[in-house]
């Protein structure tokens, strides 16, 4: 005679009423109904884990951060054979890349800078007699982004200059800062872009030989996004214009809003700061090179010294 256990499918609903009349589970456990429940949740736990490492991934090989925004890793390889002086540019400027339409000189110029031609120079405290007075902003190195004329064929063009860059903007980032001096006539001007969008830069304050802009960037935060600084060229062309360029962050600080007290000080400093390059003259004078440059009221300035 075979004995039929009470779970047993020939037990039928005696077998089903003697199991649950007993309780057959362990102490702590869910009733033997809710272990559907408990599974599904763990299964589901699982996915977002796993959905959550491999989004990580993902950012982490399609969105690096920036790098060397300061210019600090540049190392400085000389062009055998160079006659301008030249750098490597990708060992000068490691993450960045240049964009010169009809630009003729593939590399970096170091401690220098062309009169007409657009290039992209890398200085250090050895820089002397630098355009406009300029020179470096802060740490060992500064990047100088300067547009002038360029060749196509047999053509001589107007070559904008680009310094860009494409990274991951830091999730928390409210804002983007830098330092420049610009060395430009009446005409010049620079533009700043991220994934493609032109940003609307302000003062925040000013250095000995810089000025500290910034812009809010907080809509690009945790996005992976090109910045580019570009010099557009003067048209028609008189002079190169000459921007330096250091110390660019991505802040978690927001950009005040200027007061009016504040914004009337800018007013004064530009207008003090902004000259006009008559021509390239340079005069020499018991070792002291002083650049011929006039005011914005027309008048000469006197102390405009490079030494």
């Amino acid at each position: 005679m075979t004995k039929l256990w009470p779970n047993h499918p020939a037990a039928g609903k005696a077998g089903i009423t003697s199991r649950l009349a007993t309780k057959h589970h362990c102490p702590g456990l869910p009733e033997p109904g809710r272990w559907a429940a408990v599974a599904h949740f763990m299964e589901l736990r699982r996915l977002i884990w796993f959905a959550i490492v491999f989004l990580t991934f993902l950012r982490s090989v399609s969105g690096q951060g920036f790098v060397n925004l300061d210019f600090e890793s540049a190392t400085l390889v000389p062009v055998p054979g160079d006659n301008y002086n030249g750098v490597y540019f990708a060992q000068a400027f490691p993450g960045w890349t240049k964009t010169i339409v009809g630009g003729f000189y593939p590399n970096a110029l170091y401690d220098g800078t062309f009169l007409d031609s657009a290039g992209i120079s890398i200085i250090d405290r050895s820089g002397l007699y630098l355009p406009g007075g300029g020179g470096l902003i802060q740490g060992n190195y500064t990047a100088i982004l300067q547009s002038g004329l360029g060749v196509i064929g047999p053509s001589i063009v107007l070559a904008d200059t680009t310094l860009s860059q494409t990274g991951l903007v830091p999730v928390g980032t409210r804002s983007l800062q830098f330092k420049a001096y610009e060395a430009f006539d009446s005409q010049g001007t620079f533009d700043v872009t991220l994934g493609g969008q032109a940003l609307s830069l302000g003062t925040i304050g000013y250095g000995p030989n810089y000025t500290l802009y910034g812009a809010d960037v907080s809509a690009w935060a945790g996005q992976t996004a090109e910045l580019a600084f570009t010099v557009p060229a003067e048209n028609p062309h008189v002079n190169d214009e000459y921007l330096y360029l250091d110390a660019i962050q991505f802040s978690t600080q927001s950009i005040p809003e200027p007061n009016a007290l504040s914004l009337f000080s800018i007013c004064i400093l530009i207008l003090c700061r902004r000259v006009k390059r008559p021509n390239k003259a340079i005069h020499r004078m018991s070792g002291t090179h002083i650049c011929s440059r006039f005011g914005w009221l027309g008048m000469p300035l006197i102390g405009d010294l490079v030494r």
